[in-house]
């Protein structure tokens, strides 16, 4: 006697399960039912961060493509669900797109956090689509200040007055120039100590220059604070040492930035210090060389060495940055001192350039929409978002001479870095859009079109009938690779009668009608197709009616048997797998094979019920 093994039942259901489940496989076997395959395109794909809380932009363009990656319109009213990867923005929850549209916008939502996140898209019936966006600090707009003492350290007890230069920059850090004339106050944290004078910095500058005054033999540190109407104020401290020990060491100090914008500014600082720690009086007037890495980015405007006079700690030097952005080393060198090296880094102050997008660079014409979402975004040299110090004007042209030169005006806000607008296309298949504008390099963005495709098939289940027979007529509506669901359909037709004479197509863009002959001939069957987004769509087809017998129609049975043959054979899988679960089933606790042949379903030993050979089942109830 065997005894089965408990998970042998277990296994038995999973192995049914198994051949169910390719069975109906097998029976449902098709292309995947699916819609399309949603398509996600960031407008811009770089945004800026919010200045205070929250900023929403229009930004995410929700579209559908089919199989062959080409754009087709909704086929049916769908809402699509939207995440955010990233709490650095987030987007709204659902957009609905109606049927018929080749697309819907969306709302990005930034935060004052800069990073990136990955927006992703589901909706019932689709591929899924994800897009990625970055979030920046906005370049260009001035909202803070930068102060940045010449130099930091000052001797007690000499009378001496030192620069302080105050930057005006961008939320990112980086300088920016002012709208309008900003009057800087500079306060002293000790008077004692220091004395500070503020200063006024002009429109559409980015750097005014304040002073410190020592103040008689005090030493100690003062914090120096730079204030402004509308900006975000800075502190830096300012050392006055009493220690006067003979120099033997240089020092340099400079704004680590600076506009590459080919002006000339007095922030290079030589100074005299004794081991580098302490500032010191030149004795008899010390003679600096001067040396820049990069004399096409920075240069230093003096010819031969430059002077400390005696009784003197230090000198202001000009130097001069060229338009090109970078970085440069100011080096310098005097015989029996140590000597000094300051890095000092250009920039370009933005905005420098245009960005142009467009909602979809492949769009689809159709007969109630001929136009195009597109955003032009003002960006720094690294395509960083920047924002308008002023309102910027910005014309859009068009290559193609469908469409006027001027296409369209766009006005992008004081303090926005970008502008969005619909701009019609005329009928216009494809061409350049070009932004220009004032002082700012232009850009530019292809864009083609296909015009939407009506595709329909009708025909006869025969095309050959006797006048005593009907005949099934088919037809079928795709439009831009998709089934166009609801349209209209009028049947008609010569030689006979078409039953119903109207009907609309289904969900699979199809529909069906029964032509009856009237006599002999060729009858022609005409379906006319009306949906307001492809209009107006004839088909004809033809159905020869004969009066000779023909090799007869194959019947039902016979077509099944000849093209459904495998139908018998999954249906046999399917009653064998369940067979199989069902014995194997019944052995479910303990049941047992005698070698006699006979099955033993859990009773005393020698009180099996016997199953006799027909089917096994107990030979009592068979």
């Amino acid at each position: 006697m065997m005894r089965s093994n408990p998970s042998r039942t277990a296994i038995a259901m999973l192995v049914a399960l198994f051949l169910l489940g390719i069975v109906a496989r097998g029976y449902a076997a098709g292309p995947s039912d699916t819609y399309g395959y949603l398509s996600l395109t960031p407008l811009p794909p770089d945004l800026p961060t919010s200045a205070n809380g929250t900023s929403s932009f229009p930004a995410l363009v929700v579209s559908v493509n089919n199989a062959q990656g080409s754009p087709v319109v909704f086929p049916v009213n769908t809402e699509v669900y939207l995440s955010s990867s990233s709490a650095v923005l987030s987007v709204q929850p659902t957009v609905t797109v109606m049927a018929g549209e080749q697309y819907a916008v969306a709302n990005v939502i930034t935060t004052e956090t800069p990073g990136n996140s990955t927006v992703t898209a589901v909706a019932p019936g689709f591929q899924t689509a994800s897009a990625s966006f970055t979030t920046s600090l906005p370049r260009g707009f001035p909202t803070q200040l930068r102060i940045f003492p010449l130099p930091g350290e000052l001797l007690a007890g000499t009378p001496t007055n030192a620069n302080v230069a105050v930057e005006v920059l961008d939320a990112a850090g980086l300088p920016a120039r002012t709208t309008q004339d900003a009057k800087v106050q500079l306060t002293s944290s000790d008077t004692s100590v220091l004395e500070a004078t503020g200063t006024i910095i002009p429109a559409n500058q980015t750097i005014g220059f304040g002073s410190v005054s020592v103040n008689g033999q005090q030493s100690g540190t003062a914090f120096i604070t730079a204030s402004a109407s509308g900006y975000v104020s800075a502190t830096a401290a300012v050392t006055v040492a009493s220690v006067n020990d003979s120099p033997n060491t240089l020092q340099l100090a400079i704004p680590p930035n600076l506009p590459a914008d080919g002006k000339t500014y007095d922030v290079l600082t030589v100074s005299l210090a004794y081991n580098n720690t302490s500032p010191a009086v030149s004795q008899t007037g010390t003679s600096v060389t001067l040396t820049s890495s990069r004399p096409d980015l920075v240069s230093i405007d003096v010819s031969g060495p430059v002077l400390i006079p005696a009784g003197q700690t230090f000198v202001t030097v000009p130097i001069t940055t060229s338009a090109a952005a970078g970085s440069a080393l100011i080096t310098a060198s005097s015989a029996n001192f140590v000597s000094s090296t300051v890095k000092v880094t250009t920039v370009s102050i933005p905005p420098t350039k245009l960005g142009i997008y467009l909602a979809d660079s492949h769009a689809l014409f159709s007969a109630t929409a001929d136009s195009l979402s597109m955003v032009v975004q003002l960006q720094d040299s690294r395509g960083v978002p920047a924002d308008a110090r002023t309102s910027q004007n910005v014309i859009v042209s068009f290559s193609n001479t469908t469409l006027s030169k001027a296409l369209v005006t766009l006005t992008i806000s004081k303090g926005a870095d970008l502008a969005y607008a619909t701009v019609p296309l005329n009928g216009a298949t494809e061409g350049t859009f070009t932004a220009i504008s004032n002082g700012l390099f232009a850009a530019s963005t292809k864009f083609s079109s296909t015009l939407l495709g009506v595709t329909y098939g009708l025909g006869p289940i025969h095309q050959t009938i006797y006048p005593n027979e009907t005949d099934a007529i088919y037809y079928s509506l795709q439009y831009q690779g998709l089934p166009l669901a609801g349209a209209s359909l009028t049947w008609s037709a010569t030689g006979g009668t078409v039953s119903p004479a109207t009907s609309t197509t289904g969900s699979a863009g199809s529909a069906s009608a029964t032509f009856t002959p009237a006599g002999l001939g060729v009858a022609q069957i005409t379906v006319t197709a009306e949906d307001p987004i492809v209009g107006s769509v004839n088909s004809t087809t033809q159905v020869f009616v004969v009066g000779q017998p023909a090799t007869p129609h194959p019947s039902i049975l016979s077509r099944i048997l000849s093209d459904k043959l495998y139908l018998g054979g999954i249906v046999g899988g399917a009653i064998a797998a369940v067979v199989v679960a069902v014995i194997l089933l019944r052995r479910r606790g303990g049941e047992t094979i005698e070698e006699d042949g006979s099955f033993d379903m859990g009773a005393a030993p020698g009180e099996g019920t016997a199953f006799d050979s027909r089917g096994g089942l107990p030979a009592s109830r068979w």
